[in-house]
Parts: structure tokens; C-alpha cells; sequence
């Protein structure tokens, strides 16, 4: 009878410790996979060039991106999912040409926001059909930037 009530007190303690990991799980920090963030610090130079100030938060050794500013992650994969980099670049810093490859590696972005960062075209063949290759992306928001109206065609008609 006292190995029954032993094995007993043992498996609901073992359950209890399981559903409280579980419940935990949702509010642990995530850390974004390291090809996402470096990418995402590729970004924030490209975004700062030459000499930039914005994205503070964005540091190389802080692991969990998913806490940078203006980054969203998935709860559930720590994936980024959504970038808010409206009016991030320093206007006194000039036009910029934008690396639509940058965005490559966020395989689960649906939303990307760059508008008012003085983007007046693209790196040459690293332009607005790169996009194209983000199957996810639903929302683009390039308003505000300085493309003439040629530059946005392939990615206004998908």
C-alpha cells in the first residue's frame, strides 16, 4: 500500500512540474535564430550608413532579438514575423538605396514597414524583386520615400 501511495505522490508531483513548465513556456523570452539576427544587424547598418544612431536596442551580443525594438517575433517558432522600421534612418544621413536581399533570410515576415527612410531606389539587382521571394509578406509599406514610379512595379503586382 505505502509503494502505491509513493508512486503515486511521485507521478502527480512529476505532472505538476510538467504543466508548470508548459505554462511557462509562453513567457520565456525568445531568441531569434542567429542567421535572423545577423541579418537583422546587416540591416541596421545598411540603415545607418554611413554613420548612423538609430536602433540602439539592436546590439550583436543580446541573443534574444525577438526583444529588439521594432521587431516581431511568432510566439510560438521566435521567428521574425513583422519589421516597423518606419522613419528609422536619420534623413540627414541622404537618400538611401535599399538591399531588398537584406530581407532574405526573415522566411516567416509578413509585414515589413519602411516608410518615410528616404529610399530613392535599390542596390542594383538586389532590388524590388527580391521581395517577391518573401511568400509570406502581405503587408509592404513604402510610402513616404523618395521612388520615382517605375521603381516599385514587381512589387505592386503581386
Amino acid at each position: 500500500m505505502r509503494l502505491k501511495a509513493f508512486i503515486l505522490f511521485h507521478f502527480i508531483e512529476m505532472l505538476m512540474v510538467l504543466v508548470m513548465m508548459a505554462s511557462l513556456q509562453g513567457r520565456l523570452p525568445l531568441c531569434c535564430l542567429g542567421e535572423e539576427r545577423i541579418a537583422l544587424l546587416q540591416l541596421k547598418d545598411a540603415l545607418h550608413y554611413p554613420n548612423g544612431t538609430s536602433l540602439p536596442s539592436w546590439i550583436k551580443g543580446h541573443a534574444h532579438c525577438c526583444d529588439w525594438e521594432s521587431i516581431i517575433c511568432s510566439s510560438s517558432t521566435g521567428r521574425v514575423t513583422a519589421l516597423v522600421l518606419d522613419s528609422t534612418r536619420n534623413q540627414e544621413l541622404g537618400d538611401w538605396y535599399l538591399n531588398a536581399s537584406l530581407f532574405l533570410p526573415f522566411q516567416e515576415l509578413n509585414a515589413l514597414y519602411l516608410s518615410d527612410n528616404r529610399i530613392a531606389g535599390w542596390v542594383k539587382n538586389k532590388g524590388s524583386y527580391e521581395l517577391l521571394r518573401l511568400s509570406n509578406l502581405e503587408h509592404l509599406d513604402l510610402r513616404y520615400n523618395r521612388f520615382d514610379n517605375s521603381c516599385c512595379t514587381c512589387a505592386a503586382s503581386r
